[in-house]
């Protein structure tokens, strides 16, 4: 079965701010996530980040560098994987997917700021739904709040 596809454009803030709230909501929920990004070198900085963004926060995560993947909700990666059987993917910077393996639900965050973005995620929907993946459009208000809408 195809996951859903929720596709996030950022107008209002930026993917550090928004990825550790969502992260936030997803862990409160008890599902697990693979937050797949687009080098090592942004892996390693969102792995730092979350957990500094926020006093008193706290979203246990890992990624390849502390292993144990099994006793991860929050795995971060820069290959698509699925080491800690989780039912959500989170994908940033433009990343494509061509094989959800066993993903529920797959959540594409994207800058709508930037034109070339814009773009690449368009064609990412295109696709999706021509594989025959529900899909979900999520735009930020100007108070920074999301509205869903359908595809």
């Amino acid at each position: 079965m195809l996951p859903e596809v929720s596709f996030y454009k950022l107008q209002k803030t930026s993917l550090e701010h928004t990825l550790p709230r969502l992260l936030e909501k997803v862990f409160q929920a008890q599902k697990r996530t693979v937050v797949l990004f687009g080098t090592p070198e942004r892996l390693s900085t969102f792995n730092a980040l979350l957990w500094t963004y926020a006093q008193g926060s706290f979203l246990p995560h890992g990624s390849s560098k502390e292993g144990s993947a099994d006793n991860q909700p929050i795995w971060l990666t820069n290959v698509l994987e699925n080491p800690n059987k989780a039912e959500i993917l989170i994908t940033v910077e433009d990343q494509e997917v061509n094989n959800f393996l066993t993903f529920s639900r797959c959540l594409d965050i994207y800058d709508g700021n930037d034109l070339e973005a814009e773009e690449k995620a368009t064609n990412r929907k295109k696709k999706y739904q021509a594989l025959g993946c529900p899909i979900l459009t999520w735009h930020q208000e100007e108070n920074g709040t999301w509205h869903k809408n359908a595809a």
